[in-house]
């Protein structure tokens, strides 16, 4: 498994990637769904959760490549450097993804397009962020693109490696725009329903229970969380690679 994630090029920590395509395969269980992702680099997430063996989706991906103009290089990945290397990119190695669009836009710029908001009128089940993006235009999308029980991921959630994301997490909370559903390793995933929220919670806790406690997957570990903050109360999920609460036995 561990060797996936080398092979899909996706910066990312397996266990998220396990919690997340179990979401995924609830949410396209018996529908299609659209999934939109900001930041999509060289397309590591969508081929690492069609590995994962998630269907029924259609992926919208959307990356400046702006950055190459930087003189970005790796010596251990292939990297596309244009929307139309990304697409063939993915589609030689998965030929059964479905990709609906690739925008090489800037997010602000992508959000003001008529053609875009139309297609995607509130349409889009689940948004994984991983690029800088400001609060407001993740406001627009919540409310013009996605559906009304939509999923938002936002990858680089630690505060060594994302603090403004975090920093987002929390605004769209306590403003009330989504609903806290699980904190991974690095990656926070939320609801735009608390209703959802709730659902998928006991659904991860109902598949991880049956199908994540044993060899090889005795190294994701849940809690369930209840707290309050200013006065406003937080139900939600962690999820690790070891457990958060040890019980130990006091020895006379």
């Amino acid at each position: 498994m561990t060797n996936l994630i080398k092979k899909c090029q996706v910066m990312a920590e397996l266990n998220d990637m396990i919690v997340q395509s179990i979401i995924l395969h609830e949410l396209s269980r018996d529908k299609n769904i659209k999934i939109l992702e900001l930041g999509a680099g060289s397309g590591g997430w969508t081929r690492v959760q069609t590995e994962l063996n998630v269907k029924n989706c259609e992926w919208i991906l959307v990356e400046n490549f702006n950055w190459i103009d930087s003189n970005f290089s790796s010596e251990n990945y292939d990297w596309p450097i244009n929307k139309i290397q990304l697409k063939s990119f993915i589609e030689k190695q998965y030929s059964d993804v479905k990709i609906s669009d690739i925008y090489d836009n800037d997010i602000s710029m992508l959000i003001k397009s008529d053609s875009f908001n139309e297609k995607y009128k509130n349409n889009i089940s689940v948004m994984r962020i991983d690029c800088v993006i400001n609060f407001n235009d993740v406001v627009q999308l919540i409310e013009k693109n996605l559906t009304d029980d939509a999923v938002i991921i936002i990858d680089d959630t630690r505060v060594n490696c994302g603090l403004e994301r975090i920093m987002l997490v929390i605004n769209l909370i306590e403003k009330g725009y989504a609903y806290p559903l699980c904190f991974s390793q690095k990656e926070t995933i939320i609801c735009k329903t608390k209703d959802k929220s709730d659902y998928l919670q006991n659904h991860l806790e109902t598949i991880i229970e049956t199908n994540y406690k044993t060899q090889p997957f005795n190294g994701l570990y849940y809690n369930k969380e209840y707290k309050e903050f200013n006065g406003k109360v937080w139900e939600y999920m962690t999820t690790s690679n070891f457990e958060i609460f040890v019980s130990h036995v006091v020895e006379n």
